[in-house]
């Protein structure tokens, strides 16, 4: 029997208003007596606030997204990006890959997810996205290669995303050739390659990057600071670059006193020590290294 318009608008008024699981399991009790699962805008209400909500449920997700028909990129992309950013990240690719091999279209978003569930995987200690068969960085490729056929290989987000990928895959040959092909970067084109250089200790290529970069951020003046050397005008230089831009922490300070202090410049070191007790220097949030359930 073919469900009323009515019927409709009174589910979709409860998936529009969801606050809580419980108001998901109703709204799922109606979806499910009127088999709604096939209604993209109903699906996608539910399985929004499921898997991106602090209020909601990733496993409520799946058991909604496994009752839909599978052809809708949005809720794909939902779940990928929830995946993305859990202990789960290979499910984002899973989910990918299904989507490539049912000719399901696959836009900016989706590549964006699938990267950074790649990017999940290394952080999480693993390398495998397929039972054994393909590495993280072969995967990175691959995407790569799929953005070119598509045409989206010129989008900034997704060139950052491999960039980084390939930065984190310690594929520098691959990070530099993209970077130098880029016709338009962004400040955070820039912070990704000098960081990714900066931590495989190759510092030349790393200067030669910042001395290049046409505006500098924090995150590159933070970067320089960080590993100076014992070159303390190129230290003072950094500091002078941080304050200017008013983002001088507690910690910045201590790498410039203990700069000082490898040269001997005790004056220097008193001077800072003086500036820090004074309350205006902000101070870096704590954090915990406990892990969260």
């Amino acid at each position: 029997m073919p469900m009323s318009s009515s019927s409709r608008a009174v589910v979709l008024r409860l998936v529009c208003n969801l606050q809580s699981l419980k108001q998901v399991e109703q709204a799922l009790a109606s979806v499910t007596k009127q088999s709604l699962f096939s209604d993209p805008l109903i699906a996608s209400k539910l399985i929004v606030f499921s898997a991106l909500s602090s209020l909601g449920s990733l496993f409520f997700a799946q058991s909604i997204f496994e009752q839909t028909p599978g052809d809708n990129t949005f809720i794909c992309n939902t779940m990928m990006r929830a995946y993305s950013r859990s202990a789960f990240p290979v499910r984002a690719i899973a989910i990918y890959n299904r989507m490539l091999s049912s000719g399901l279209e696959c836009d900016k978003f989706s590549y964006n997810f699938v990267l950074k569930a790649c990017g999940r995987m290394l952080w999480c200690g693993k390398d495998d996205v397929s039972g054994g068969e393909m590495r993280v960085s072969r995967k990175v490729g691959e995407v790569h290669c799929r953005v070119f056929v598509v045409g989206l290989d010129s989008d900034l987000h997704i060139q950052n995303s491999l960039l980084h990928m390939y930065s984190e895959c310690g594929l520098m040959g691959s990070a530099r050739w993209l970077f130098d092909e880029m016709t338009d970067r962004t400040v955070a084109s820039w912070n990704i390659m000098i960081l990714a250089f900066d931590q495989v200790g190759d510092f030349a290529a790393a200067d030669e990057l910042l001395d290049l970069m046409p505006r500098k951020n924090v995150v590159s003046w933070n970067t320089l600071i960080a590993r100076t050397h014992g070159n303390v005008e190129l230290g003072e230089l950094s500091f002078r670059q941080l304050a200017k831009l008013g983002t001088l922490r507690d910690g910045d300070y201590v790498l410039l006193s203990n700069m000082y202090a490898d040269a001997g410049r005790w004056d220097a070191v008193e001077r800072l020590r003086d500036e820090m007790g004074s309350g205006k220097v902000l101070r870096r949030p704590g954090a915990s290294n406990i892990a969260l359930e």
